[in-house]
C-alpha cells in the first residue's frame, strides 16, 4: 500500500499508470467475487482505497501544477451571507376559473344492469 505522501512524489504519468493498474485489479477482484474465487474481500477494499488516494493526488496535481496542495478554509458565515444576493419573492399567478362538470348518467344504467343480473341468478 502506498501512502499519499509517496504518491505526491510521483509524476502524472506514473499516477495515471497506477490508476489504470488499480482499475484493472478492481475489475479482476469483482469477477473473482462473482465467481466465488476471491481470496480476501479485504484486499478489494484496500485496492479501492488506494485508487481513491491516487485519484485524489491526480486531481490535486491537475488543479495547481507544481504547487503543494493546501487545505482550503471555509469562508466565515457573515461573509458568505453578504456575498449571496437575496432571492426575490415569487409573483402569484391567477388561477383559471373552475369549469362545471356535466352530470353523469352512467350510474343509473349500472343500477338497471345490476338489477337484471340479480333477477337472473
Amino acid at each position: 500500500m502506498t501512502t499519499a505522501k509517496e504518491l505526491r512524489e510521483l509524476n502524472l504519468e506514473d499516477l495515471n499508470r497506477r490508476s489504470v493498474e488499480l482499475r484493472e485489479t478492481l475489475f479482476q477482484d469483482a469477477m473473482k467475487l462473482k465467481t466465488g474465487t476471491l481470496d480476501s474481500p479485504a484486499e478489494r477494499a484496500k485496492h479501492r482505497k488506494e485508487l481513491a488516494r491516487v485519484l485524489t493526488v491526480l486531481t490535486q496535481k491537475h488543479a495547481v501544477p507544481g504547487a503543494t496542495p493546501a487545505v482550503a478554509k471555509p469562508a466565515p458565515k457573515a461573509e458568505a451571507k453578504a456575498a449571496a444576493p437575496k432571492a426575490k419573492p415569487a409573483e402569484k399567478v391567477a388561477k383559471a376559473p373552475k369549469t362545471e362538470k356535466p352530470e353523469k348518467a352512467a350510474p343509473a344504467a349500472k343500477k338497471k344492469a345490476a338489477g337484471k343480473s340479480a333477477e337472473k341468478a
